[in-house]
């Protein structure tokens, strides 16, 4: 009986997986409706402008860039549809539809280099990561409604909360830092360079990504400017953030610093017709100006970053 019954309870979990990745895949519902609502409390007023923002966590930082740029230019109609844990075959399910709701006059793409390659092929390894790892990274790399699963079961058990004025002081410590970067790290150490570099695995993840950003290129209304944003990793900006990384077991060399490396170069050159966002250089002088970008033991912008950022988006025009 024992075994008849999670017979029968395997077949109805394959089934409710199925048929939500169905719905998923169709954004049949409104899947991140709560995540939505709490970025865009007032998604309908009137405005001389207004910008889509597509992107992950660092645009969904709660009173981050993306509000301060709110509070400072209330003329313009942000739309945060920022999602934590998303990439970018996640937001092409979301392009048509919220282009079609919102019409932008403006779409800023939000481009993590840290992770956004990640997102389309997580770095499998069966002999430095458990099997667990490596098969639930392989199952959720085909069928999106796992991933989502997992970030809403892990936002019923989140882990210990702690102000931000506790975690930005916070010293560096390898045991506390984030733990899916230790493990993606740990998985391949030469990601972050492959990815800046545009070498090994990043040559296949990068034509993925460009498929589908294409997409949203293809759908573009007449009128409706696109800005590709860079976000840096933390190790292209100090050597401080460099050398932690490699505590952590990245694989990088000096190439890590440069301003504009083969990813940056490959983006500018497949896409001309789109303006490119590159902060790189601002965050790397308010860094050597004493500001600290990123916290200590998380590759995320610090509430300093995200203020420093909006300042530069501002000045900027955004």
């Amino acid at each position: 009986k024992a075994v008849q019954l999670f017979t029968y309870f395997l077949i109805g979990f394959l089934l409710f997986v199925l048929m939500g990745e169905v719905c998923y895949r169709y954004q049949l519902f409104n899947f991140y409706g709560k995540e939505f609502r709490q970025l865009n409390p007032n998604p309908e007023k009137e405005a001389e402008k207004t910008i889509l923002i597509f992107g992950d966590s660092f645009s969904a930082f709660p009173q981050g860039y993306v509000q301060q740029l709110s509070e400072k230019s209330p003329e313009i109609r942000y739309i945060n549809a920022a999602i934590p844990g998303t990439g970018i075959k996640q937001h092409r399910l979301l392009f048509k539809d919220m282009i079609e709701e919102y019409q932008p006059d403006q779409i800023i793409y939000q481009f993590y280099v840290g992770n956004d390659f990640l997102d389309i092929q997580q770095p499998k390894n069966m002999k430095t990561l458990s099997w667990s790892r490596n098969l639930y990274w392989s199952i959720a790399e085909r069928l999106l409604f796992v991933g989502y699963l997992n970030y809403k079961l892990g936002a019923l058990n989140p882990p210990p909360k702690y102000s931000l004025e506790e975690i930005e002081q916070q010293d560096f410590d390898l045991a506390k830092y984030n733990k899916r970067v230790k493990l993606q790290f740990k998985g391949n150490a030469n990601h972050l360079q492959e990815t800046l570099a545009l070498t090994g695995n990043a040559v296949k993840k990068y034509g993925i990504w460009k498929k589908h950003f294409s997409y949203l290129v293809s759908i573009l209304p007449k009128d409706t400017e696109l800005c590709l944003m860079l976000i840096p990793h933390c190790a292209q900006v100090s050597t401080l953030y460099a050398r932690r990384m490699a505590q952590i077991g990245a694989n990088l060399d000096q190439y890590a610093l440069r301003l504009n490396p083969a990813l940056y170069a490959q983006l500018k050159s497949d896409f001309d017709a789109v303006e490119i966002i590159d902060p790189l250089e601002y965050f790397q002088n308010a860094e050597q100006g004493g500001y600290a970008m990123y916290f200590e033991n998380d590759p995320h912008l610090s509430p300093t970053g995200q203020t420093i950022f909006s300042r530069y988006l501002y000045i900027k025009g955004y």
